[in-house]
Formats: C-alpha cells, sequence, structure tokens
C-alpha cells in the first residue's frame, strides 16, 4: 500500500505542477530526469508486486566523460558488465567516470565498431560517451516505450544539444577546390540545437597541432565572419573546429576534411603538402597490467612512419627509463622482454620514437601497471660480489677490444644479468643478448657486440643479479667510468721529402713527413755510408730555422704539422756529401729516413729555394 501511495504523490507532483516560483528550463529538466529515474523503480516495484521478472534498463540520454559521476556514471559501468566487462565489478559502489570504465568504454566502441566508430571516421574507441556510444547502449540496455519521456512544453529543450559544421567544411585531399585567401572575409558557419544562452570556442587546427583560438561566440548565432590575417601561414591541410571552451569539450564538431588558406599574390599558387605524420599505442592500453619477468607484445599504427628507432618504458612517477628495443621496422607490434627490468613495480607508460620524413615522432601509452611475481626463497637470494671491475674504477673505452664483466658464483644460480645505465636510462641488458643469460658470472662487452656503440664516454652505472629457483635476487651496483678511447694503430713515420734523388743547393729546404699514434719528433742529416770514400759522421741533428724549435732527444717538435723548414748550413762537415734525412719518434725511438740518398753541395748563383 505503501508503494501505491508513493506512486500517487509523483503522479499528483506531474498534474499539480511546479512551485509557485520562477523556474528555468534547466531546472524543469532536471527535474523530470528525476522523475523519469522514478518511474523506472516504481515499474521495477510492481513488477516484483505482480510476480513478473522486470530487466534492467537505463535510457542515456547525456555524454558522459572521465571526471563525470552520478547515475549516468554507474548506470554506464552496470551496461558494459552486463555486456562483457566484469573487471569493472570490484569498483563496488564507486560511480565515479574512471580510467578504467574509460579503458572498457574503448573495447565497448571496438566491440561495436561498425556503429560507433566507422561511421564518424574513426579506428580506435575514444573512451568518451558521445551520440552513436548512447545510441548504441540504448538500443542494448534503454528502457523503450515505457519510459518514454512526457511531453513537454514548446520552450523546453529535452534532447541533449548537437553541433554540425557546415562551412568551410573541406575537401576529401588536401590541396582542394576549398580555397579562403588571406586578407579577405569569409563565414563560419554551423547548426546547432540547444539552449541558446550556450557558449562555443572557434580554433582553426592544423593535423598535428592546435592552431590560433578565433574567438567565443554564442552558439546560437550560428555563424561568425572571420577576416584572414596576414599572421595566418598559406597551407593546404586546415580544418575549423567549434567546441565547447575547455575543460568540456562536450559538445564539438569540425570541418569534415581539410580547406587551403592561400596567398593573395597567386591565388592559384601550389603549396608544398607537409607530411601528415601521427602514431598512437594500440597496446597496453590504460589500466592494462604486465607482470615482471613476462614476455608481451607492444603494437601501434601510425602514417608517414619510415621506422621505429626506440621503444622504451617509462616511470610514471620517476625518472627511470628502460629501453626495450632498437631500431624496429614499422611492421606495427614488437615483442619485449620485461625480465627483470623493473625493480620497483608500479605505473608506467610504453614511449615510442618513430623516425618520419619530417623528422622525429613520439608517442606515448596509456597509464598501465607492471606488476612484481610472487616472492619465492629466489628472490632472498644475495646480491653478487663484483670480481671485475671494482667499484669506482675507470676503464680505458674500447681498449684493447673491449672488457668483460665478472661477478662471484652464488649459490643455486643458474644465470646472470647484468645490466647498464647511463644518465639514468638503461641502454642494455645481456637477457635481450639472444635471451642468453651469464650462467658462469660473466658477460663480454666486445667492440664486435651490435650494441657496444650504445655505449658513450663518462659514468655508467652496473647492476647485477643471480636468477635462483626461476627468481631474481637482490642486485648489485657498482658505478664504473669510461674514459676517451685510445688508438689500437701503431705509431708510424714515414719521410716524404727529401726522399732520394734530389740535389739540394739552396736554403731554406723543406723537410716533410707523415706519421700516425706520434706526438714528438727529433729530425737528424746522416751521411750516405754506403757512398765509396765517405767519410761523414753517421748523424748529424740539424739545427733550428729562425723561430723554429731545436729537435733534440729531450725535447723534440710536434710532429702534427708534418714538416720542418731546414735552415741548410753549407759549411756543415758532411756539405758536399751525399746525405739521407732520418724522422725519429722521442717516446719510443721508431724512425724512418729517405728511401734513398739526396746530394748536398754549395748553392750556384742565382740559386732559388724549393719553395
Amino acid at each position: 500500500m505503501k508503494k501505491i501511495l508513493f506512486s500517487f504523490a509523483v503522479l499528483s507532483f506531474l498534474f499539480v505542477g511546479a512551485p509557485a516560483h520562477a523556474v528555468t528550463a534547466q531546472e524543469i529538466q532536471a527535474q523530470i530526469q528525476g522523475l523519469l529515474a522514478q518511474i523506472q523503480q516504481l515499474q521495477a516495484q510492481l513488477g516484483e508486486l505482480q510476480g513478473v521478472s522486470t530487466a534492467w534498463c537505463y535510457n542515456f540520454t547525456a555524454n558522459l566523460k572521465i571526471g563525470d559521476s552520478g547515475e549516468g556514471a554507474k548506470a554506464l559501468r552496470t551496461a558494459l558488465i552486463k555486456n562483457g566487462f566484469p573487471n569493472l565489478e570490484a569498483m563496488g559502489g564507486a560511480y565515479e567516470f574512471t580510467e578504467q570504465i574509460a579503458s572498457a568504454v574503448v573495447g565497448f566502441q571496438e566491440k561495436y565498431k561498425s556503429e560507433i566508430l566507422t561511421p564518424n571516421g574513426l579506428t580506435h574507441g575514444t573512451g568518451f560517451v558521445g551520440k552513436s556510444t548512447r545510441a548504441k547502449l540504448n538500443a542494448l540496455y534503454g528502457c523503450g516505450a515505457n519510459t518514454t519521456p512526457l511531453p513537454a512544453p514548446d520552450s523546453i529543450i529535452l534532447d541533449p544539444p548537437s553541433l554540425a559544421v557546415i562551412s568551410p567544411n573541406g575537401s576529401q585531399q588536401p590541396g582542394g577546390a576549398e580555397q579562403w585567401v588571406v586578407g579577405k572575409t569569409y563565414d563560419i558557419t554551423w547548426k546547432f540545437s540547444g539552449p541558446a544562452d550556450k557558449i562555443v570556442q572557434i580554433q582553426l587546427m592544423l593535423p598535428a597541432a592546435d592552431g590560433p583560438v578565433l574567438t567565443n561566440v554564442g552558439a546560437g548565432l550560428q555563424r561568425y565572419s572571420w577576416t584572414i590575417p596576414a599572421t595566418i601561414a598559406p597551407r593546404n591541410d586546415y580544418r575549423v573546429v567549434i567546441r565547447e571552451p575547455y575543460p568540456s569539450y562536450a559538445l564539438i564538431d569540425s570541418s569534415d576534411a581539410y580547406f587551403s588558406i592561400v596567398s593573395p599574390q597567386n591565388v592559384q599558387e601550389p603549396i608544398t603538402t607537409m607530411p601528415i605524420s601521427s602514431l598512437g599505442i594500440l597496446s597496453p592500453k590504460a589500466g592494462d597490467a604486465w607482470t615482471v619477468n613476462s614476455r608481451q607484445v607492444v603494437r601501434w599504427e601510425g602514417t608517414d612512419i619510415q621506422d621505429i628507432s626506440l621503444i622504451s618504458l617509462d616511470e610514471v612517477y620517476g625518472t627511470a627509463r628502460y629501453h626495450l628495443a632498437y631500431d624496429t621496422p614499422n611492421d606495427g607490434e614488437q615483442e619485449v622482454s620485461i625480465g627483470s627490468l623493473v625493480e620497483k613495480p608500479g605505473e608506467f607508460q610504453i614511449v615510442i620514437t618513430a623516425r618520419t620524413a619530417s623528422g622525429i615522432l613520439e608517442g606515448k601509452s596509456g597509464v598501465f601497471r607492471i606488476n612484481p611475481v610472487s616472492q619465492g626463497v629466489g628472490s632472498q637470494a644475495p646480491a653478487p660480489e663484483m670480481a671485475y671491475p671494482a667499484d669506482g674504477q675507470v676503464l680505458n673505452y674500447g681498449y684493447p677490444h673491449g672488457y668483460m664483466f665478472k661477478v662471484k658464483q652464488v649459490a643455486g644460480a643458474t644465470g646472470y644479468l647484468f645490466r647498464f645505465f647511463q644518465n639514468s636510462e638503461m641502454i642494455y641488458d645481456n637477457q635481450r643478448d639472444g635471451g642468453q643469460l651469464s650462467p658462469n658470472g660473466e658477460f663480454a662487452v666486445w667492440t664486435n657486440n651490435p650494441f657496444y656503440g650504445r655505449f658513450k664516454e663518462g659514468d655508467v652505472e652496473v647492476r647485477a643479479q643471480a636468477l635462483v629457483g626461476g627468481q631474481w635476487g637482490q642486485t648489485r651496483v657498482i658505478n664504473i667510468k669510461l674514459v676517451r678511447p685510445v688508438s689500437e694503430v701503431p705509431a708510424s713515420i714515414s719521410v716524404l721529402s727529401p726522399n732520394g734523388g734530389e740535389s739540394v743547393n739552396s736554403s731554406p729546404y723543406t723537410i716533410s713527413w707523415s706519421s700516425l699514434g706520434i706526438e714528438k719528433v727529433k729530425i737528424s742529416v746522416c751521411g750516405d755510408t754506403s757512398s765509396p770514400g765517405s767519410n761523414a759522421p753517421a748523424c748529424w741533428a740539424l739545427a733550428g730555422a729562425a723561430g723554429a724549435e731545436l729537435p733534440s732527444a729531450g725535447q723534440g717538435m710536434d710532429s702534427s704539422g708534418g714538416y720542418y723548414r731546414w735552415d741548410v748550413d753549407f759549411n756543415a762537415p758532411y756539405v758536399p756529401g751525399s746525405v739521407k734525412i732520418r724522422v725519429t719518434d722521442v717516446a719510443t725511438g721508431i724512425y724512418d729516413e729517405s728511401d734513398a740518398a739526396f746530394s748536398l753541395s754549395a748553392p750556384s748563383a742565382g740559386a732559388s729555394p724549393n719553395q
């Protein structure tokens, strides 16, 4: 009886009317929605009294997005659970539109892709419950004729507001027929139904960037005259978007395709088409969960992508970045190993860095979790002790061929993991080297390894773990320093001039040579003892020309220049004579001399130097 009296009270309100004070259309709409919800409850109760099973239903009349709450968000969660998304049941009585619900909405939209996404030109779900999504929800779970809203006065708008851009609406390809000229005035028009006081924002858009906001204007005007200023760059890939201002964005529409803005000097002048690059990560999605020591597949799609240079794993609330894959083909998916990369499981994002024709493009996934594996005896294994190198040790980067990292054996260990970090980024781990861990606690970093070039001069953090009973033990961390590579090419000298057969009878004379890996040299003139009748001493140190260093065994001169201007002393004991030039490395004593002897003789009248 109590239920019947309550129903009578509700119906009495409908016929008696609202209290005797002025109310707005929005207030009346809110009251009507409240009454409809009560009618649904009463219908369910009536079904119970009559022994009739009443199926759950709800009419979705308003758009929904992350952050919304109330009956609409509650009904959305119920509908998603009924549609096969049971993971939402763990949320208990929470009625807020969360990221978890948004992820489920994406799944719902892609499940009914042909009805929700394809008609709107979309490939993947957005997580926003708009007109098309509401239509499908109502088709599945709407209350039908039993809850049809009561007729309302003409002044009350019961249908949700709608917006559609009319002009400019673009052509199907960049550079199409619809062209607007800088300096001229055009009408931006749209169709709108809704409250007359609704404000919308008009903005110019590019494929990958927001353009300038043109104005905020009443939606009911349905027209805005815009004179294109000279600051707008001529391009052929503009669109106009009209929407409710931030943070709502619930009411939004844009030009169906591109239109051009051209220079007034030459309207027909062709405009260079800019490559349109895009990169979206399909998996993992927001709310997904991965596990440490697992293998996963990263999936993406994009346009104007040449190849993928890096796939990395970024901490959301930290600074660590783990490199998962390098130089990957743009085939849309890549298997990656989480291994034991994540020392503190938590929230992460996948970041993909791609190369395009127009530059570097970066895409990020939604936030997802990486959970730890169950703890066992193996997880308590001690950190392996480093045998080489020691903490703080300096290594000659690249000398002689690399270096071997070693740890002391841990009881029960079946493998060892080595990871290397520079500037907070993990540049390599040996688990990626064909999935082969180091069973003997050694890991070689040689110059012929494909990952060797990723190491840079500077500080390196090395982390080592032992695999015991299928679980990773505690981590040993040391820090080392890599210094500038040392050349492996043997030192060498080669005398170029004079190299034999010359006749030197003028001064100064230029002695030249080439050298590799040598800093200081000394220069000597040596008698050709093989010449018949020669009595010259074996070698004489040469005196320097004006302003030049005097080469000597203890000092030498810089070898990098490769030449020495010899002020020839024609009164020296070895003139006239048959001699050779010798260039010697001060540090090692190695030398080279002229291949054959040349002659020295006093200058004749009118002789000129060899320069």
